[in-house]
């Protein structure tokens, strides 16, 4: 039976290569083209590759350090090598009789919240803190941000208020979606502070409204000691 070819629609075969006259001025970078798989695995083992490279001719130049390791470390983190990156800590830096430091925990952290690993980073606080390292406020940031995006906002203010025991703020690269959900359910605390570009984005009325809204919030969280208030469900239904 002769059967017609199915059309394939221009959103599933991607944008069309530019043409050999074409200007690639004019070629819309931002259009729809994702990396092949195959492609990105390739490209992440020969940057794997190169940096081991590095890696070994600088322990055979300097000897190791730290700040060495911990740059290898972070080649394995970007590429989200899960098992290759505990490996490496767990086996090179006694190794070498050396200690991972605050920065060999940013990595950690960051790995597993670019891959989606909640217990994994949780996990990652507890060893930090068994293994007497003092935390900043970066390595926190990212498990932060990651509750934030995945719309846990309980979740996120009870790493803010452990962030605050420990005397760290909130960097303003880890704030924005957090600032978000708190806008929108109106879940403010001090341990937030405003949105530095309410000023430019909202009405001069949406702006008061909103200040007047935090300012109350805020002070209840003080009269009733305690960080911020999110009713639960039970409470919410009564």
């Amino acid at each position: 039976v002769d059967r017609k070819p199915i059309a394939v629609p221009k959103y599933l075969s991607g944008p069309p290569p530019p043409q050999e006259d074409e200007d690639p001025a004019d070629v819309d970078s931002l259009a729809w083209n994702p990396l092949p798989l195959e492609e990105f695995n390739r490209f992440q083992n020969a940057n794997r590759d190169q940096a081991l490279t590095v890696y070994n001719k600088c322990l055979e130049l300097h000897g190791p350090s730290v700040a060495l390791l911990n740059n290898m470390l972070s080649v394995h983190a970007n590429a989200l090598r899960l098992q290759t990156a505990r490996q490496f800590v767990a086996e090179e830096f006694a190794k070498h009789n050396l200690k991972p430091d605050v920065f060999t925990y940013r990595s950690l952290m960051r790995m597993y919240t670019r891959a989606k690993r909640p217990q994994m980073a949780i996990d990652c606080v507890a060893e930090l803190h068994a293994n007497g390292i003092k935390p900043d406020a970066t390595f926190y940031g990212y498990l932060v941000d990651y509750f934030a995006c995945q719309r846990k906002l309980r979740s996120a203010m009870e790493v803010l208020e452990e962030m605050d025991r420990h005397g760290l703020s909130l960097p303003e690269a880890n704030a924005f979606v957090l600032r978000k959900l708190v806008k929108k359910y109106g879940i403010y605390t001090e341990l937030l502070s405003e949105d530095p570009n309410a000023i430019h984005s909202m009405s001069h009325a949406d702006l008061k409204d909103m200040r007047r809204t935090r300012a109350a919030a805020i002070a209840d969280n003080v009269k009733y000691n305690r960080k911020f208030y999110i009713p639960r469900r039970s409470q919410a239904e009564v």
